[in-house]
């Protein structure tokens, strides 16, 4: 007898137990999918977070000072970010820097991260665990700006004014809020990559021809170098000195006895043809004058007498004049208006540098500390230097703070370092020093070309005539002026440094 339709229904096949199993498998299936993709989408995540930390933290280190411990930092970030290298099968691989993708003259790392995921779910489909692995590559990026103007509040704060040409192929920024932070008054052309100004308007009168129009309301930018150490040094120990003086005239050769340190001083004169200062210490005062052709001084202290600002050295002869090599100590202003020429050497500069006349002086390379007393470069005198960086700070209360000044000076050159802690730096000013004190000053057909930054972060730059142009420059100041007939050409050309990198950058992700 056949069964009814309502049987038949009443006891199901055995066919659609199978396709509920399938289905449910499926469906299992499905979720476990879901489920474990999203625990590796998520892990992923986390790992490209660990990548793109690691490979900034090793490209800013590659910039800095201690460039060779790159790969060190990078793993360091990727731990703290939960990445150990060799940790529960965690590898992070630090690639050796290579030229950046689309900026060859950048360096960059890559950092690459893998690491096996396990699964829950996907098990039952004979999947343990998932390989994953991220990249990420970065590099230094120059500032678009080298120009800073970081007074914020007052009037022309960067004053251009007088029959100029102003040309910088980098940006301009005027943190000054004032309606007149820029302020451009005269007869000429102001032409920059771009300008922008904190205020919201700026000062333009005359027939000035500006290019790009700057754009105003932009937030202040503040100090890019605020993180930059500034130099050591020790203060200077005077020395007691005998009761006498010392003195030589005549000709031939003369050796001035180490450790020569009298109460009257070392005065030294005549036709010498050679006059020698062994490594030592000499004071009170070494004056020098006479028609002497060669003179050699090496490392050591030189003084002035103690509780007084007298110089520690006075050379007025037409002599070729060497500092040899080594550490000196100058306590004291170092004086020099001779005719020839003169090579000087780093060293703590105690009451500063100030060259007149006709000399001609070589800065071997190195940092130059001028506590107190500044640096003073007048008359037809030219000054020379690569790879020298001068710290312009204060002696105490017997050598205050003095500014840089290049009243002539023309036809002078002077470049930073290329490599190390100060990497690009010409001229950096204490930071301690007042708000709006005078930093640099160039007056009279002064004509200097420069490679480096100048950094007077608190402290004015005054361009009073003509002035320079530069392979590359940065002028980081509390207040910048052109006034007067003046032709300035900056450049942005960094292929000399270490890098091919800016002094004033920062590191971004390539990939």
């Amino acid at each position: 007898m056949r069964r009814t339709w309502k049987a038949r229904l009443s006891k199901p096949s055995g066919q659609i137990f199978v396709m509920i199993a399938v289905a449910l498998t499926v469906l299992f299936g499905v979720a476990g999918l879901a489920v474990d993709v999203g625990n590796v989408y998520t892990t992923r995540r986390a790992m490209q977070t660990a990548a793109d930390a690691a490979a900034i933290a090793a490209a800013n280190t590659l910039q800095g000072s201690d460039s060779d411990d790159y790969a060190t930092v990078a793993q360091n970030v990727a731990s703290l970010n939960g990445f150990t290298n060799g940790s529960s099968n965690v590898t992070v691989t630090v690639g050796t820097p290579a030229a950046c993708p689309g900026a060859s003259s950048q360096s960059c790392v890559q950092v690459s991260v893998t690491d096996s995921v396990p699964t829950y779910f996907l098990q039952v489909l004979g999947y343990s665990s998932m390989s994953v692995s991220t990249q990420a590559i970065a590099g230094g990026t120059n500032s678009p700006a080298c120009i800073y103007a970081l007074d914020p509040t007052d009037s022309k704060s960067m004053e251009i004014s007088g029959a100029f040409n102003f040309s910088a192929s980098c940006g301009a920024v005027v943190d000054s809020s004032s309606s007149s932070g820029l302020y451009l008054d005269g007869a000429g052309t102001f032409k920059t990559t771009g300008t922008g100004v904190a205020g919201s308007s700026y000062t333009d009168s005359g027939a000035i021809t500006m290019s790009p129009t700057p754009v105003t309301g932009v937030l202040p930018e503040s100090d890019p170098l605020a993180s930059l150490p500034e130099p050591t040094f020790s203060t200077c120990t005077y020395l007691t000195p005998t009761t006498g003086s010392y003195t030589a005239s005549g000709t031939g050769t003369v050796t001035v006895p180490a450790n020569t340190v009298d109460s009257g001083g070392i005065s030294i004169s005549g036709a010498y043809s050679t006059v020698t200062f062994p490594a030592g210490n000499y004071g009170n005062t070494v004056t020098v004058d006479g028609a002497i052709s060669s003179m050699t001084f090496n490392p050591g202290q030189y003084q002035g007498a103690s509780g007084t600002t007298n110089d520690s050295i006075n050379i007025s002869a037409a002599a070729n004049t060497t500092f040899a090599d080594g550490t000196y100590t100058f306590c004291g202003p170092v004086v020099i208006s001779g005719a020839n020429s003169f090579t000087l050497s780093p060293g703590v500069y105690e009451g500063g540098i100030q060259i007149s006349g006709a000399a001609n002086v070589t800065f071997n390379s190195g940092t130059y500390i001028l506590a107190g007393g500044g640096l003073s470069v007048t008359g037809a005198a030219t000054v020379n230097g690569t790879g020298v960086m001068f710290y312009d700070t204060s002696g105490g209360s017997k050598f205050p703070y003095a500014a840089i000044t290049m009243n002539g000076a023309s036809g002078s050159t002077l470049s930073a370092p290329t490599s190390g802690t100060y990497k690009g730096i010409l001229f950096f000013a204490d930071r301690s020093v007042a708000s709006g004190t005078a930093g640099y000053v160039s007056t009279g057909a002064s004509t200097v070309t420069t490679n480096g930054v100048w950094y007077f972060p608190t402290t004015t730059v005054d361009f009073n005539g003509a002035s320079g142009g530069s392979g590359y420059t940065s002028i980081i100041a509390y207040q910048i002026d052109f006034v007067g007939a003046s032709n300035t050409s900056i450049g942005s050309d960094y292929s000399s440094l270490e890098n091919g990198t800016s002094p004033i950058s920062s590191s971004t992700l390539y990939e």
